[in-house]
């Protein structure tokens, strides 16, 4: 826990006195776009003083990529796929082999797939994919296209 060290001087004592407050909030922000927070903090002599903070938010989120082909054949080159893209708050990818079957499905923004299905290697062939997103703002697009599978 942080310790926050206050040096105040007395009236009548004139001394220095410290105080040690290992209570105090920590306030956690995520704010969604550029936001000022400012404390302001008084004493019991009605002196106050006010910090702020501004935290810079980049809200640039780019274009989502949805990678057209991978080659999952352990040579460290395009092994698995995934979607990539910034400001992604949830995810739902689907992938459907050419009988309609689902080999595949996440909702974790990290998880790739890896050109399995029930523990074994798929063999070279065109898939499909369905893709939904929430972005940060809390906006919703979906993707749908091909994914070629290359052994």
């Amino acid at each position: 826990m942080r310790k926050i060290l206050l040096i105040e001087k007395r009236k009548k004592a004139k001394k220095l006195r410290a105080r040690n407050w290992s209570n105090c909030d920590n306030p956690i922000a995520t704010p969604l776009s550029t936001t000022n927070y400012c404390v302001i903090g008084s004493n019991e002599y009605n002196c106050k003083d006010t910090a702020c903070l501004t935290i810079l938010v980049d809200d640039n989120c780019g274009e989502i990529f949805i990678p057209s082909a991978f080659s999952p054949n352990n040579d460290g080159n395009n092994d698995t796929w995934f979607v990539h893209g910034r400001c992604i708050k949830n995810i739902e990818v689907k992938v459907f082999n050419c009988w309609g079957e689902k080999v595949f499905e996440s909702f974790d923004k990290s998880k790739s797939w890896d050109g399995t299905f029930r523990g074994k290697n798929l063999d070279t062939d065109v898939f499909v994919y369905i893709v939904n997103i929430r972005f940060i703002d809390n906006s919703k697009k979906e993707f749908h296209g091909n994914i070629t599978l290359i052994r």
